[in-house]
């Protein structure tokens, strides 16, 4: 059955990248009132902006990977084919067509009040492109996480230590500071004056990694959406890499290129902010010559 989404709310993670939107996604799939989509990345908005095969090469190597192993151990009988290769195949016929984005989530919602995906590369798109979701989309509502800008550029950066096996952490790190998708996804500034221009204050939810595995920070987000608090699970494994890890110089490094992010991000949010941002500006100050 086709359930139309007019009534309904889409709710768009925006990122930022390694600042806790798997953990938070998988607790948005207990609450009853929100449906979260099989494939949690959808990347459709501003994926035209990056080149021709992206995203179409992303999910391709997804499915053909599900489809190979389906080969070289399958199941007993006829091969059943999967919600998860549904949804590939789905998205990847999806092109830009916001049709057939709505049209994704129209056939798999039931009662809830939200369809939702969580994209952290959306933290990166420009302002028309959240024009075009405002357009299409009657009711939005938005989450961004931020995270410690060094603790999250580090997570980062050790996705990519395996392509340099040469190079010393710091000389990994200044690499990636001229990596333009390294710096807009740090770039915490500009996507808050983005999405602050297009949509309505009540309907932005900013939280910070450094609280969002407590209690008072999930009531907080329940209480954006409308919907009932429900316990969450803080036991789970989340994606969230040692910060102890970073050495002082390298850490001092990225905090000296990133510092304009941490103080605006002060400013904008002073009774939040947190402990382990204010011990970085404050360690980096104390360090500039005199």
């Amino acid at each position: 059955m086709i359930n139309n989404l007019e009534n309904r709310t889409l709710l768009l993670g925006v990122g930022a990248q390694r600042s806790g939107t798997t953990w938070l996604s998988n607790f948005l799939k207990s609450l009853p009132e929100i449906f979260i989509s099989e494939i949690k990345e959808l990347h459709f908005f501003g994926g035209f902006y990056q080149n021709a095969n992206w995203p179409a090469s992303y999910f391709s190597k997804q499915l053909t990977s599900i489809d190979e192993r389906q080969l070289i151990k399958p199941s007993s009988g006829a091969t059943q084919i999967t919600s998860r290769q549904l949804a590939l195949r789905e998205r990847l016929s999806m092109g830009d067509d916001v049709a057939n984005y709505k049209n994704y989530f129209e056939g798999r919602i039931l009662g809830e009040r939200y369809f939702c995906e969580m994209t952290p590369a959306y933290c990166m798109l420009p302002v028309s492109e959240f024009l075009r979701i405002r357009d299409n989309f009657p009711r939005v509502k938005i989450l961004f996480l931020m995270r410690n800008p060094a603790d999250r550029f580090w997570s980062q950066v050790n996705f990519s230590k395996m392509k340099f096996p040469e190079l010393t952490a710091l000389e990994i790190c200044k690499r990636q500071m001229n990596n333009v998708n390294f710096i807009r996804r740090s770039d915490y500034k500009s996507t808050l004056e983005t999405i602050h221009s297009v949509f309505p204050k009540n309907d932005i939810h900013v939280e910070f990694f450094e609280h969002l595995f407590t209690r008072t920070a999930i009531q907080r987000l329940c209480q954006f959406l409308e919907v009932e608090f429900r316990e969450p699970e803080f036991r789970k494994v989340r994606n969230a890499s040692n910060s102890s890890a970073i050495q002082t110089q390298v850490r001092q490094f990225i905090v000296g290129v990133l510092k304009q992010q941490y103080r605006y991000v002060k400013d904008t949010f002073p009774n939040t902010y947190p402990d382990n941002w204010q011990e970085d500006i404050t360690a980096l100050e104390q360090s500039a010559p005199r």
